[in-house]
């Protein structure tokens, strides 16, 4: 029944609403998600950053331990080295291999109570008066405590351009009271390795900040940083340092500047140690940077689901009005489909094919008049039933036919066809040519539906054993080859004698031509695929031999020919012929083993021997000719030549022509033997020197 326009349209706004309805679902869901996956994101960051910063918290404490312990080391051990009879060396030796093992160590330096360098792993500062610096006027100040403290020296640039920081221990003289400093100069240059292995991204900074606010070092450098104040209103290091806690995690400025950073500090400030002032490490990231993916996904989902509504709304508009276009078709359709029918039946009278239509649902067959008459039957001889075909196909045929018919219901093939016998009214076999394809599936894919056609080929098929009879008879196989464009091939007809050759059926061949290159000698078969793509490419007969391996049998030589032409679907189709040449070809390696012999032979013999043609050119000589009168492969004269250099008498030459004249005239009008024993012919002289 077809639907009321009323009611179409009342359908198609029901789903302009549900389609809305799913973006907006959709939409909303993308919102949820991205909201989800920022504050995961933000937390994600801030984990990292924190666990960065403690990273190198925990690195910078146990430096600052080992520093700390040296130093007290040299504190213990300095009234000894003092009392040896060698005086310093020694002591400056001992703090040289001190600094070289510790890394970020500079120098290590032991001061008096006036400041003067009395020990130095660099011996040039022995003698100088550091009186002057803070870690000294430090020290002093903190030498009356109980408990000795780790001085950190305001940090300061180096002549060398880098900035340093000094460690430093109160010495306590004999009296108890102040007897000088001991020093450990570091090289923040040497933190620059663990700053950097906390940067997990591109816009990760991390940085070193003495506890009066002074960055000493940062990675990436950047110029003009090194040396600034961080601790001023408003920055986060001072809110860090207000806060009064160990660890702090802000979001805002790290210094006077607009940009926002996530940033982690954490005060480096060990109790045991008790340090004059702290160590502030901070790593941050550009706020901004932390979302960046985010908000990459984020567009990109909103584009996508923009675009997504444009594309189902256009979708949409376009199906419905397909709908619309396809609804107003129907009636015209409807009124079609009788006149297809009539013209279907007509179709069927006047073909000279005979028709079949199988409805497997309902197993039953159609049959047309001109399949009924094909076979010598009336309207009314054959039923509609699957049995009036297969009691008909010949028994030998049966199998091979439900064979072909199944692999096309499975989907294995594109069509059904099968050439085989049926039985006539008067008991006689017709060869059909039976092609078929499922037409009809139901929901479940199962075929319900399956016509074709049959053609009597039986004139063909008769032409065709008349052909196989002739090549029976004749040597060798007659043969059709076709490759494909794509390269594949195979044989579309070949003669029983093929079977002689290859030791493969005809059959065989029909559908893969790879079989017969499988036999082909190794040692011939890229040869002999060249030559046929040379023929495909420039339609040249190909003509050429080969050996051919068969299993359980001798190697054999054979010779084939064809000649090219290319079909119409830009295949290229072989017609030839190919024979055994064993025979043959043995006898013409025998003859070439033969010859090669005779000529060695000619070449050894003791007498010198040399050959001549008609035009006087010596073309053959052998060794003991050369050997005898020395003549090299260019300097062999012609006859004409030879004379008045083997006989350089006038009156002997002249005796000795005539008389070679005169036997070779003997020679060629007998057929006789010379007197020299040699052989002449009109063509050619053998002549020989003993």
């Amino acid at each position: 029944m077809r639907e009321r326009p009323d009611t179409q349209a009342e359908r198609f706004r029901r789903e302009w609403w549900l389609l809305a309805g799913l973006w907006l679902a959709l939409g909303a869901l993308i919102a949820v998600v991205l909201i989800l996956e920022r504050r995961d994101t933000e937390a994600r960051e801030r984990q990292q950053v924190a666990h960065q910063v403690h990273i190198v918290h925990e690195n910078l404490e146990r430096q600052l331990h080992a520093v700390n312990q040296a130093l007290g080391d040299i504190v213990a051990n300095r009234p000894q080295w003092r009392a040896r009879p060698e005086g310093a060396l020694p002591f400056n030796e001992r703090l040289r291999a001190f600094s070289d093992a510790m890394t970020g160590v500079r120098t290590l330096t032991v001061l008096d109570a006036e400041g003067t360098v009395v020990a130095s792993s660099r011996s040039e500062l022995l003698g100088e008066n550091l009186a002057y610096r803070d870690y000294f006027q430090s020290a002093r100040r903190l030498a009356s405590r109980e408990q000795p403290s780790l001085i950190v020296s305001a940090p300061m640039r180096t002549v060398l351009g880098v900035w340093a920081i000094t460690l430093s221990r109160p010495v306590p003289a004999e009296d108890g009271l102040f007897g000088g400093v001991v020093t450990a100069t570091l090289d923040p240059e040497e933190f620059k390795t663990l700053l950097d292995s906390v940067r997990y991204a591109p816009d990760v900074e991390s940085t070193l900040v003495h506890g009066d606010g002074v960055r000493f070092l940062r990675v990436p450098e950047r110029a003009g940083l090194l040396g600034a104040t961080l601790a001023q209103p408003g920055t986060l290091f001072q809110a860090h340092l207000d806060s009064g806690r160990m660890e702090s995690l802000f979001v805002g400025a790290m210094e006077p500047d607009p940009a926002e950073r996530l940033v982690a500090l954490r005060t480096i400030f060990p109790a045991h140690l008790h340090m004059d002032k702290p160590l502030v490490a901070a790593v941050a990231r550009d706020w901004s940077q932390v979302f960046a993916a985010w908000r990459a996904r984020a567009w990109t989902l909103g584009v996508a689901w923009l675009l997504m509504g444009v594309a189902i709304g256009l979708g949409l508009g376009f199906m419905q009005r397909r709908r619309r276009q396809l609804w107003r078709r129907e009636q015209a359709l409807a009124a079609q489909e009788a006149a297809l029918q009539a013209r279907w039946q007509a179709v069927l009278h006047a073909t000279q094919q005979g028709v079949w239509d199988w409805d497997m649902a309902a197993d039953t067959v159609y049959f047309s008049p001109v399949w009924k008459t094909m076979l010598g039957y009336a309207e009314g001889d054959i039923g509609d039933s699957l049995q009036e075909w297969e009691s008909r196909v010949h028994p030998d045929d049966l199998a091979r036919v439900h064979a072909d018919v199944a692999r096309h219901l499975a989907g294995e093939t594109p069509v059904y066809e099968n050439v085989h016998r049926m039985r006539c009214k008067d008991g006689s076999y017709k060869w059909v040519q039976d092609r078929g394809q499922v037409t009809a599936r139901d929901a479940s894919g199962r075929p319900t539906r399956l016509i074709g056609t049959h053609t009597d080929v039986t004139a063909q098929r008769q032409h065709q054993e008349t052909l196989d009879r002739l090549a029976e008879n004749v040597p060798g196989a007659l043969y059709q080859y076709q490759r494909e464009p794509d390269g594949r091939s195979h044989f579309p007809y070949a003669s029983p004698g093929v079977q002689d050759i290859y030791g493969l059926p005809p059959q065989a061949l029909c559908v893969d031509a790879e079989q017969v290159f499988a036999r082909i000698h190794p040692d011939d078969l890229q040869a002999l695929r060249e030559s046929v793509l040379a023929s495909a490419q420039t339609l040249e007969l190909w003509r050429t031999e080969y050996r051919v391996l068969v299993p359980g049998e001798r190697e054999r030589w054979v010779s084939g020919q064809a000649r090219p032409a290319r079909t119409a679907s830009g295949a290229v189709l072989w017609h030839g012929y190919i024979h055994d040449v064993t025979l043959a070809k043995q006898q013409a390696l025998q003859l070439q083993e033969t010859e090669r012999l005779l000529r060695h032979l000619m070449q050894e013999m003791p007498i010198g021997l040399c050959m001549i043609d008609a035009a006087g050119v010596i073309y053959f000589r052998n060794r003991r000719f050369m050997d005898l009168f020395g003549y090299t492969e260019a300097e062999v004269p012609t006859l004409g030549q030879w004379w008045p250099r083997a006989y350089p008498d006038p009156h002997y030459r002249e005796q000795v022509i005539a008389a070679w004249n005169a036997d070779l005239a003997q020679a060629g009008a007998q057929g006789a033997r010379s007197r020299t024993g040699n052989t002449a012919s009109p063509t050619a002289t053998a002549g020989c020197i003993r």
